[in-house]
């Protein structure tokens, strides 16, 4: 689970960002759809700014060491800034043993 830090602004253009989780080179999670946090433009300037929250169960089969990364991309080639003004984003990985 974690957050990632971003602004989104501009006028006249919906604009939004999807999200993907790897395990090593896997691709284990995508956003639904093509963007996970999303602002609908009017003619007004705008400023959204917050940490977005994401959430994933992964149940891997190896019990090697596994590297997880998150990978962003903005949507309708509105413009995004990620960790904006050096806020961070946060990821929290928990082992579970049953």
């Amino acid at each position: 689970m974690g957050a990632i830090s971003a602004s989104m602004s501009g006028t006249n253009t919906d604009r939004g960002f999807g999200i993907r989780i790897r395990r090593d080179t896997t691709s284990v999670f995508e956003s639904q759809t093509l963007y996970h946090s999303y602002h609908k433009s009017t003619n007004s300037q705008f400023i959204d700014g917050d940490k977005f929250p994401f959430f994933y169960l992964d149940s891997p089969s190896s019990t090697s060491a596994i590297t997880y990364s998150l990978r962003c991309a903005t949507w309708n080639s509105g413009s995004v800034t990620f960790q904006p003004d050096q806020n961070q984003s946060d990821i929290i990985l928990m082992e579970v043993l049953a």
